[in-house]
């Protein structure tokens, strides 16, 4: 089997074992106590797997961008690179693309409407990771498609890019406590659950920072990064209510009215 068509089966595969053994982590040592809350969890999952399903669908998006740069080099591919460093410039560079993505996702209001399905969650562990709105999954391959055209990144940094950020993503979500130490040096590189937990905050200027999905390098260089400091409060008010958190209110969430902002928390600062 060819090296590519390997890389593209494993997304599903390191998913699934860092979601299980993240999980069974925060039952040995959860970072904040309380129940796991089962309908919740089951919930997110629901969610989450309408959103990757549909996510993936439009992922195909990608590898059409991916094969149109490799059918007219341009981009990474005019540079002449080594291999190696062309994959992980390209890794590189879809990262600085979804971070601008979600912070966009913060700051156009059509898509703050899809993306605060994500963060009305009023807590947040593993099963946090990836509820998201449907159609806010189905958008995130276009800015990908957009990195990928403009700077000609190639096939196989798309193919690598979900396997070393998807545990990621999970890790950061995850409600577990590492040494302070070691989570403060980690979070020189990738995102941690302590610096995340701050961007989950109902508190409108910590929810509006740590945008980072992977490389933290970005937060730090424009200016959105905030100290993991515990928030004093999980998720939006306003939505804590059992329809907001169903199923169907999740879903129904962009188009319904909401008279106040939900970021403008009335947590004061701390």
């Amino acid at each position: 089997m060819p090296m590519p068509e390997i890389i593209s089966r494993l997304p599903p595969l390191v998913l699934v074992i860092t979601f299980f053994a993240l999980w069974i982590g925060e039952g040995l040592h959860a970072a904040r106590s309380g129940p796991r809350g089962w309908r919740r969890g089951w919930r997110n999952l629901a969610i989450s797997g309408l959103g990757f399903v549909i996510g993936g669908l439009s992922a195909l998006l990608l590898f059409a961008c991916a094969s149109m740069i490799e059918a007219h080099p341009w981009g990474l591919f005019r540079l002449q690179l080594p291999g190696w460093l062309m994959v992980l410039s390209g890794i590189v560079l879809l990262d600085l693309a979804d971070y601008w993505r979600h912070r966009a996702s913060h700051a156009v209001p059509l898509l703050w409407r899809l993306h605060r399905v994500h963060h009305s969650d009023p807590q947040m562990d593993v099963t946090t990771s990836l509820r998201s709105h449907p159609i806010e999954a189905a958008l995130r391959p276009l800015f990908l498609g957009a990195a990928i055209l403009m700077f000609g990144i190639p096939m196989l940094a798309v193919l690598v890019h979900p396997v070393v950020q998807l545990p990621v993503l999970i890790f950061q979500h995850a409600n577990i406590r590492l040494p302070e130490s070691a989570d403060r040096m980690l979070a020189w590189l990738i995102t941690t659950p302590a610096m995340h937990i701050v961007h989950h905050s109902r508190w409108m200027p910590e929810t509006n920072s740590n945008y980072a999905t992977f490389l933290t390098v970005w937060d730090r260089l424009f200016d959105s990064f905030r100290p993991a400091v515990p928030p004093a409060g999980i998720g939006l008010d306003g939505f804590d209510d059992d329809f907001s958190q169903s199923i169907v209110g999740l879903l129904a969430e962009p188009w319904r009215q909401r008279h106040a902002d939900p970021r403008r928390s009335r947590i004061v600062q701390p």
